[in-house]
């Protein structure tokens, strides 16, 4: 009785080790392209991974927006290609990286095992997601994080926006993905800080920039009131106002001549009869 006890608790623990070795030797870190470990995924075995092995496996440059890292991994990702650039080494699985500053500027990693993967190490815990920033609804101008009207979010009114302004309203630099643009403003977006390189005027809204190039390059803008035109005002003649006194006074003065002149010509009628019965 007691050796076949034995027997089960060996059998339990044997089949326990193998299906973690087994877990073990599959275990990958994985990139996601948004946050929450959410759209496209490309895993990554152990080893140094340049920006032509990414895109091979499915990640796109400047693309990602979280990792899962298993438990005795440990991930080092860069800025540039050819692991070059600022880095940062992770060793648990991140759900966001817009905190680290690496969101969507990833484009070499490498992957490299820690130590023991046993049950026993420290567990890997999922962070709770992070709610992205709203910006006022009322803002003439709001850019967003991501297409589709996702993501961070920021609003501005009518002036004119600098890097560093940007920065001090929530925005990171090379992270807009979306605009929308009120009626009545206009948006010019800026490739450089300090309103240089190549821009380009938005009066309207639009839900993805990759489209139009302009997607995460973004680094300045400018936001001005659209002018109305109006026709100008042309004052028009008048036509004279008839005046019915003046019209009157007219009429009896033609009145009055007409009278005078049938009066001088019954004087002459009488002046002839009077001539004519003297004659006789």
């Amino acid at each position: 009785m007691q050796r076949g006890l034995i027997y089960k608790i060996v059998a339990v623990i044997f089949a326990s080790s193998t299906a973690l070795i087994a877990q073990s030797a599959s275990a990958q870190v994985t990139l996601y392209e948004h946050c929450n470990f959410n759209g496209k995924a490309a895993s990554l075995p152990v080893g140094n991974h340049n920006l032509n092995n990414l895109t091979a496996r499915g990640a796109k440059n400047d693309d990602v927006s979280a990792i899962r890292v298993p438990r005795g991994y440990s991930v080092t990702i860069y800025e540039h290609a050819g692991f070059r650039g600022k880095s940062r080494t992770i060793n648990r699985s991140t759900a966001c990286l817009v905190n680290m500053g690496f969101n969507d500027i990833i484009s070499s990693v490498k992957v490299s095992r820690t130590g023991s993967t046993a049950t026993n190490s420290r567990p890997t815990t999922r962070p709770a997601p992070r709610r992205p920033r709203i910006a006022p609804s009322n803002s003439p101008v709001i850019m967003y994080e991501d297409c589709n009207y996702r993501g961070d979010q920021t609003g501005i009114s009518t002036g004119a926006y600098d890097l560093d302004s940007l920065t001090r309203r929530g925005m990171r630099n090379d992270t807009v993905s979306g605009i929308k643009v009120k009626p009545g403003y206009i948006a010019t977006v800026y490739q450089d800080a300090g309103f240089r390189g190549r821009s380009r005027t938005f009066t309207g809204s639009n839900s993805c920039l990759v489209n139009f190039g302009y997607n995460d390059i973004i680094s300045s803008v400018r936001v001005t009131r659209q002018q109305t035109q109006t026709r100008p005002f042309v004052e028009r003649p008048r036509p004279p106002v008839s005046n019915g006194n003046n019209q009157s006074s007219e009429i009896s003065r033609l009145r009055e001549e007409l009278r005078k002149e049938r009066r001088e010509n019954e004087r002459l009628r009488n002046t002839i009869r009077s001539l004519l019965g003297d004659s006789n």
